[in-house]
């Protein structure tokens, strides 16, 4: 597993891969910063003229309906994915707050439904949502059993034929057989916003370099995990919450771009564990 994390880490910071993200204007910045730290190159535009223009000569292209959530936005939203799938280019969602938001889950449902997705990424009440269970989530905040989590994901990921992941405690990654997890992040990352809108955009940057399609759980699996890692680290070195995206985004540089400048591999990485949660829907 290292020497694939050391590729995508690698590949994301030598292609630096543009990432159009129509996303969250509450944490754009975040995001972008988040992705120039493993040295991808981000572009936040989501103007309908605009958008599916700059889609088309992107890597990976991340749709996070979190506010603003209008007409505007939605038409852009389509015309950019339309855009992404007519190149094969991979498409990840976030859907904030539909597990509060009756009209954002069917808004999500149809895009699902309708277009190419190569995956789906929220935390445990946002994925519940999407499986048809009801929700203890607050606002855009996770609520949701996790014992209950592998089974959402395989729903998911076999009613629309993507990988989906949800985040939280532990980490959860599926496609239509297996699932994956893993334990690295810290309850202190939820003290500050648009740290799950940026667990997205580093999973959209992993899965841009992904060999095929095939790949994409691999690619987000990993993804999720470097960025969980990242976090708990971030987290022993912070006072609170006020500092912590400094050392978030001091982190990820630290273990991508750094690292590849030194051209060695990060040993720090090599313990990384990822246990294989469940095989199939049926088992």
């Amino acid at each position: 597993m290292h020497e694939q994390m050391t590729f995508y880490l690698n590949q994301i910071v030598e292609q630096n891969p543009l990432i159009n993200c129509l996303t969250n204007k509450v944490t754009t910045n975040f995001q972008a910063n988040a992705l120039l730290a493993i040295g991808a190159s981000p572009i936040m535009t989501d103007e309908p003229d605009a958008s599916p223009l700059v889609s088309a000569q992107s890597q990976a292209i991340v749709i996070n309906i979190g506010s603003p959530f209008n007409q505007d936005k939605m038409e852009a939203i389509e015309l950019s994915i339309k855009a992404a799938n007519d190149k094969q280019i991979p498409v990840i969602i976030d859907p904030v707050g539909v597990a509060a938001l009756s009209n954002r889950l069917t808004y999500i449902e149809h895009l699902l439904s309708e277009y190419e997705i190569a995956a789906v990424c929220g935390n445990y009440s946002e994925i519940a949502a999407l499986a048809g269970a009801k929700s203890n989530g607050k606002g855009v905040d996770g609520g949701h059993p996790e014992g209950e989590m592998t089974d959402h994901l395989l729903k998911v990921a076999n009613l629309y034929q993507t990988v989906v992941v949800a985040t939280g405690k532990t980490d959860y990654v599926a496609n239509q057989t297996a699932v994956y997890a893993h334990q690295y992040g810290d309850a202190l990352l939820g003290y500050v916003t648009g740290t799950g809108c940026v667990a997205t955009t580093i999973v959209a940057a992993f899965i841009s370099q992904a060999p095929t399609p095939a790949d994409y759980l691999t690619a987000a699996t990993l993804a999720t995990a470097f960025y969980a890692w990242c976090g708990g680290r971030a987290v022993q070195l912070t006072t609170g919450p006020g500092d912590l995206p400094i050392h978030l985004l001091n982190q990820l540089y630290e273990h991508s771009v750094k690292a590849n400048n030194k051209k060695t591999s990060d040993k720090e990485l090599t313990n990384l564990k990822i246990t294989q949660e469940r095989m199939s829907s049926n088992d």
